[in-house]
């Protein structure tokens, strides 16, 4: 029989002093709504004897059928405590009677979200922790959680009688396993403490602990006990709580308390809690279960239980269920706790406007919400949206934080995405109706005072997820809520019949309204993706899709896992783009963020909405950055709050400020799509280091720069060895040691790590903590039940992203293939993959074969596998270019198909080799052979150059012919001057080198192009430096020691392609050419270079010009993205 009505309940909405919103939230399976049962058993709207077995809160089929909670449940309380307990609560009352607003969340991991809805809407939370598992994974997640959102935590320990009838355990092992369970939840409240919300740690001495069962139904807190002895004592009821708990102990002798566990003879004494709390339970418990009825008749009548005659017959745990609830009914306890130590929305709002409220603290609404206060304008925020049983809408599911709804006046929609003082995501429009949501039933209302929890009808087509209502036209947004879940496994949906197309559309939009998590979109290549928290959440979700929201029958792909793109370390080479009217240049850098940096962008304590010179403060004190860089961070991506960063670190350019809004959609488009395979972005930092723009800003618009920004940041990432993230599943797995066997077995297979094993004291159970990638999950529980027949129990949740192994540019890697499959998926191009990265991946080995070579080595080559008819005079023709070049070479053969070209200086063999890499004459390539070259490092290298030299130079005919691509090396050992003339347009700046060493770039002030000038000729070079010195310099630094000179030689080289392309022999596209162009010490394209006519050119100007725009694409330090 219920014992409230809906009009009691009306009244006490209008005293927030008497009203607690609650949530209970524990790990899954640790029995939330079977003791939510106990509660709603003693406001009267279940039978008591129904209590545990019912779960009343859970309203849908399948959470029957599964025996988990799927959805969080709401449901209002009518409880009259105690006039003798009232002067037990500390915060301001009116009278005995309370409104209990409770909310009966999930517990799986999956359905994380519907905990955050639930604990957004109210103020306390009644941890349920099983007594034998102790504190899970998802008990630490949903404490965390509750405790962000400052909400004050009460504990129950559940399951007391599993420890009795199945463990068996003696009191002190369960004193000691009570003990550990409270510390184990106390060091998770101080890890995440938080001043504002005070001490919240939970003490059995304070009442802030109860004990019980919820399938019994009964539970008790010290409190009951200390009622029952302070009056046979004769002590204050609080003295007697705080002896009831820790090393305190009674000697029934002398009748003194003490702390000493020993009596004067020396004799144990019995500590007080096992003495008089789990002494009497103990003796219950042996009666009924020994079938002791004389025992438990006597007991019965001293503890004043009184049995009805039907009751009297039952037997075992029956009999046991009846007595013990009896004794100590859960109900009671458990809501005096709550009435006692959770605050009421009055207290708790002063101390949440903060974390609850984006705009000022000194506004009308913040005022409002800080003062509870019914006549403020009106702040409800809608948490979640709730199916009706009207097929399609939807309640709207919130709190009032100030103000009074009710149906009838216009009020401000606001969506998520609402920017105060704009139009964006705002709605005007009318609430139809206010109810009281009642678990499975709702009850009508007139309107709704702040403090309370309440569902709206007829706003649910103006909100998606989310929202915040209001009347005040200055009213900022409510926070948007944090998950502790991300949808990290998406599938594929299609409909069987096309023509149920539409339906699909409508029932995927429906799927999102009712689920805070689940993300669901159309793909690039049309595709409908559904995304979830997990497997079963996936499950769920579409069970809902197929039979509630669309109705109609699905196709379904398999499981599909994201992934995010980033590098590995910072690009050495700076990533050039030129916008398609040429009259615009980009010049960026990527570099990886730090992870603890990258954590705290997706924890949401560094974002885009801080002040900047706060978040510069932060990132200087906390991460190490530079305060004149952290002021500069132009946007965060993707989608304005991503974990990736746009920084401009450019000084003194011109017309910048115009660009940025172009730079930074750029961006948000890059770092949506990465350019690997498409993926979002992760941890990547980007620095605009310079631009030039044309003066005129008719050519420098969105349509030039957008595009462009976007080549820049592929590029850049393509320079800071690219690489792949992939989602990891924090596993936690219950069982017994026989069975642990099975675990490793089965993780062992799905790449999964073990970190930690502990077992649990007290009992035979292990548990198990690993970490599986989320790829190889699928199908996981199934297999580890059937590998430990079914006694391991695993749970999983999302923990971080973790980097692969591999080399995405490395042909035929793992990663590469993974890669592929993606974009094939996706069906984006192989083949523009393909060349776009084995070019970089080629000329980076071209360099890299180069690094520290000595100088002797450096004039040989060594060329081989050529064919055996190949003559002197063809490997002549092949290197005819490089004959008159600072004294030329010898060819010394060494059998039919090797030999050996000593060069007389090493800068004519560095560049012959990586010209002949680049672009393998086709002398070396007939018969389907394909030679290859490399520097000679044989121990007879230095004999063999002496012998060269005591020899004559070869110096053969200038006109002989040869069908080899020409390259002309021109030199300017001036960048800001020309033939003497001083050029203000160029500056210099410094970058680092692959090596470490600085190297300078000239880049321009302005991008006016002055008239070319004739080129100083080719100095003369020493004739022996070390390679390293040669590539990484290409200063013009004489090699002997001498020290780099003030205004540095800036090299750059022209190459121009023959008629008949080469046939065979390693290719490489336009950005290896330009990494070549680094590795042979080239410069900056703003340098505006003077270039004599290439070889075999006609001299006239549209030649110039072809060889102007090839010297501009090799140019080095630079990757130029087109």
């Amino acid at each position: 029989m219920v014992n409230f009505t809906v009009d009691q309940i009306r009244g006490l909405m209008d005293r927030p002093t008497n009203i607690r919103n609650m949530s209970v939230i524990a790990h899954v399976d640790h029995g939330k709504s079977t003791l939510t049962d106990s509660l709603v058993s003693k406001a009267g709207i279940i039978a008591s004897a129904k209590a545990g077995d019912m779960r009343f809160t859970d309203t849908r089929e399948d959470e029957k059928e599964r025996g988990i909670t799927i959805k969080s449940t709401a449901i209002s309380m009518y409880f009259e405590v105690d006039k003798d307990e009232i002067s037990a609560i500390k915060q301001k009352t009116e009278g005995n009677e309370f409104l209990i607003n409770l909310i009966d969340s999930p517990g799986h991991v999956d359905f994380s979200s519907e905990v955050t809805a639930a604990l957004r809407v109210t103020d306390g939370a009644l941890v349920v922790v099983d007594c034998v598992e102790g504190v899970c994974v998802q008990t630490e997640t949903v404490l965390r959680q509750a405790l962000t959102e400052r909400i004050k935590p009460v504990v129950i320990i559940n399951k007391v009688d599993r420890a009795l009838l199945e463990l068996q355990v003696d009191k002190e092992s369960l004193f000691q396993s009570f003990q550990r369970t409270i510390e184990s939840v106390n060091v998770i409240i101080s890890t995440y403490h938080d001043e504002a919300l005070g001490d919240v740690q939970v003490y059995p001495d304070k009442g802030t602990v109860a004990f019980g069962s919820g399938l019994h139904g009964w539970g008790f807190t010290l409190r009951q006990f200390a009622n029952r002895y302070s009056k046979r004592f004769g002590v204050d009821k609080d003295k007697m709580m705080v002896k009831l708990w820790g090393d305190n102990y009674f000697n029934p002798k002398s009748r003194k308390w003490t702390t000493a566990s020993t009596d004067a003879d020396g004799k144990p004494l019995e500590r007080a809690f096992n003495m008089f709390v789990l002494d009497p339970i103990f003796k219950i418990f042996d009666a009924v279960m020994n079938f002791k009825k004389d025992v438990v008749t006597t007991m019965c009548e001293k503890l004043d239980i009184k049995l009805a005659s039907d009751e009297r017959d039952l037997e075992g745990k029956a009999l046991l269920k009846v007595v013990m609830r009896k004794f100590l009914p859960a109900g009671d306890s458990l809501l005096e706790m709550i009435v006692i130590n959770l605050p009421s929305p009055a207290t708790a709002q002063r101390y949440r406007v903060e974390t609850l409220y984006e705009g000022p603290m000194d506004d009308e609404s913040a005022i409002g919400i800080r003062d509870c206060d019914p006549a403020g304008p009106l702040v409800l925020y809608i948490s979640k949206m709730v199916p009706t049983s009207d097929k399609g809408r939807f309640y709207a599911f919130g709190r009032v934080f100030s103000g009074t709804v009710k149906a009838g006046p216009k009020i401000r929609i606001q969506g998520p995405n609402y920017i105060p003082g704009k139009k964006d995501d705002l709605f005007v429009k009318s609430i139809q109706r206010t109810v009281l949501m009642m678990g499975r039933y709702i009850e009508p209302i007139e309107d709704c005072p702040a403090g309370n929890i309440v569902g709206l009808v007829g706003i649910d087509q103006f909100l998606l997820k989310s929202g915040t209502l209001t009347t005040s036209e200055t009213a900022h947004n409510m926070k948007v809520m944090k998950f502790s879940v991300s949808p990290v496994v998406q599938v594929a949906v299609e409909v069987k019949n096309a023509a149920d197309l539409p339906k699909l559309v409508e029932g995927l939009k429906r799927l999102s309204k009712s689920d805070p998590c689940v993300q669901a979109w159309i793909n690039e290549t049309g595709e409908h993706i559904v995304a979830g928290a997990g497997e079963l959440h996936l499950e769920i979700c579409l069970k809902d899709l197929q039979e509630d929201h669309a109705g109609v029958p699905l196709k379904i792909s398999d499981p599909v896992v994201p992934y995010r793109e980033t590098v590995k370390a910072e690009s050495t080479i700076v990533a050039l783009s030129k916008s398609q009217n040429k009259h615009n240049r980009l010049f960026a850098k990527a570099m990886p963020l730090d992870e603890e940096v990258t954590k705290a962008i997706e924890d949401g304590k560094i974002s885009a909405r801080d002040d900047f010179k706060a978040r510069a403060r932060v990132l200087a004190d906390d991460f190490g950055w530079d305060v004149t860089e952290a002021r500069k961070i132009w946007c965060f991506g993707p989608d304005t709050t991503g974990p990736n960063l746009l920084v401009d670190v450019t000084k003194g350019v011109q017309y910048l400020n115009e660009i940025k809004d172009s730079c930074v959609a750029a961006f948000q488009w890059a770092s949506k799509e990465g350019v690997l395979c498409e993926e979002n972005m992760r941890g990547i930092r980007f620095n605009v280091l310079d631009v030039t723009l044309h003066t005129d800003a008719i050519h420098r618009g969105g349509g030039q720069i957008i595009p462009t920004m976007r080549r820049c940041c592929y590029a850049a990432s393509l320079l800071a060895q690219p690489t792949l993230q992939e989602p990891i599943f924090l596993v936690e797995i219950q069982c017994p040691e026989n069975a642990i066997g099975g675990i490793y077995s089965c993780l062992n297979k799905r790449r999964g790590q073990v970190f930690s094993e502990e077992q649990r004291p007290g009992t035979p159970m292990f548990t198990v903590k690993a970490y599986l990638p989320v790829s190889e999950s699928f199908g996981f529980n199934g297999e580890l039940r059937s590998h430990t027949a079914g006694q391991a129990f695993p749970q999983s949740v999302f923990d971080h992203w973790e980097q692969m192994n591999g080399d995405p540019l490395e042909k035929g890697s793992k990663m590469e293939e993974l890669v592929r499959g993606v974009r094939t998926r996706k069906g984006l191009k192989i083949s523009q993959f393909t060349s776009q990265f084995s070019s970089i991946s080629l000329s980076s080995t071209m360099a890299a074969n180069l690094s520290g070579l000595s100088a002797s080595v450096t004039r040989i080559l060594y060329l081989t596998g050529f064919p055996k008819e190949l003559k002197t005079k063809d490997i002549q023709s092949a290197f005819a270019e490089y004959e008159n070049q600072n004294g030329g070479f010898k060819i010394k053969w060494k059998d039919d198909t090797s030999l050996l070209i000593v060069f007389q200086d090493p800068t004519v063999a560095k560049r012959a080799y990586l010209h002949t890499l680049a672009f393998p004459p086709s002398v070396l390539a007939t018969n389907g052979h394909a030679a290859s070259i490399r520097p000679y490092d044989g121990p007879d290298a230095q004999v063999i150059i002496q012998n060269v030299n005591s020899r004559g130079q070869h110096n053969p005919s200038a006109s002989r012919s040869h069908n080899a691509r020409s390259a002309s090396i021109s030199v300017f050992p001036n960048a800001r001057s020309v033939s003497g003339t001083g050029n203000p347009n160029y500056r210099s700046l410094n970058a680092t080198g692959s090596n470490g060493s600085s190297q300078h770039i000239a880049i321009p002030e302005h991008s006016n192009v002055r008239e070319r000038e004739p080129s100083p000729t080719l100095p003369s070079l020493p004739s022996q430096p070390t390679l390293n010195s040669l590539i990484s310099s290409s200063l013009g630094e004489a090699v002997a020691g001498s020290s780099i000179p003030s205004d540095p030689a800036i090299l750059t080289t022209s190459l121009q392609a023959s008629t008949s392309e080469s046939s065979g022999g390693p290719r490489i596209g336009d950005p290896g050419k330009r990494m070549l162009g680094h590795a042979l010490g080239v410069r900056h394209p703003g340098l505006n270079p003077r270039v004599l006519s290439g070889s075999g050119g006609n001299g006239s100007n549209g030649a110039s010009d072809q060889s102007m725009g090839s010297v501009q694409r090799a140019m080095g330090g630079l990757v130029v993205a087109e």
